[in-house]
This record gives C-alpha cells, structure tokens and sequence, in this order.
C-alpha cells in the first residue's frame, strides 16, 4: 500500500473492513505488536486455537461479501494480491507459551557442511518444514505432527498446543 495512503485506509478498514470481520466473529487484540514495515497495514486478532485461524480464514475466504471488499479496495488503493483482491493474510504472530518440553541435545551427525539432527537427538517428528533463526542466534524447527522447537546449540525446548494460546494477526 503507498505509504501516504495509510491513514486514509485506516478510515476504509473502520468503516468496512471491521464490520464485515465482526460478522464473522473476530475480534481486534487490544494489543498493537510491533511496527510493520512501510506501506504494510496490520492488525491483531486473538484465538483459542490454531485450528480455529483455518476456520475462520476459510469462513471469510467464501464469503461473497469479503472478497468483493477486498476487490473494491484493490481497485481503490491500487495494491493486489495474486488472485487480484487485496492483499490479506492470517498467520501465527506469537503465542504465549508453557515451559515446553526440554531436551539435551544429541550430538547429530555433520554431512558436509551440514550439521545433521533428528529425532535421536532431540527434534520432536523428523519432517521440519519450517526452520529460522531468531536475533539471539536459536534456531527454531517447525514440523507437522511434533511442534515447533528451539534450538540454543545445547538442547531442544518443544512447544506444543498444549503449552500455549496463538494470537493471529
């Protein structure tokens, strides 16, 4: 979104954007998390659950009245989205988690440059689809069935469901 056109979408997402988000029972967090990037618009809802996020992601995704919201935004502020709607998205922000279950570190095995670690080492499921690291240097491995983990070179800290409550923006 051009940067000098925030304020004014502010007013188009009070306007319309909200009421057709409260029909579909979302809430606004009263939190505003950090700043976005430049000529990114950003909001934050809270939910019980992850599963809840696809839910109300696919609820809103075939509704007649969101997408042509979406449609009439995009021709007004100028911005697509592949599908030629404004851009929107639902994803985890941050969640506030339990203590997880901690794990020493195997030693794993080095191929190449590659320092190797599996389920024998202390990764929860041996599919990681996700991985990234963090400012203080841990990584962190998202797999399917197992959780998201941490690693701080010395052992691994996994997070479940059960550990924590998201909030989406």
């Amino acid at each position: 979104m051009p940067t000098e056109r925030i304020d004014e979408f502010q007013g188009s997402y009070e306007k319309k954007v909200l009421p057709v988000l409260k029909k579909h029972d979302l809430v606004e967090s009263p939190e505003l998390g950090r700043k976005a990037p430049e000529g990114v618009f950003s909001r934050f809802f809270e939910f019980e659950t992850p599963a809840e996020i696809t839910v109300k992601d696919k609820a809103l995704g075939g509704d007649p009245t969101w997408k042509e919201l979406l449609r009439s935004l995009r021709i007004t502020f100028g911005t697509a989205g592949s599908d030629g709607l404004l851009e929107s998205y639902f994803g985890i922000y941050r969640t506030v988690a339990g203590s997880g279950r901690t794990v020493k570190a195997g030693s794993g095995y080095c191929q190449g440059l590659w320092h190797n670690f599996g389920v024998n080492d202390g990764l929860p499921f041996s599919d990681v689809y996700e991985m990234l690291q963090d400012r203080e240097g841990n990584l962190w491995f998202g797999t399917r069935q197992g959780g998201v983990s941490r690693y701080d070179g010395r052992e691994f800290v996994t997070f479940t469901v059960k550990d924590g409550r998201q909030q989406i923006g």
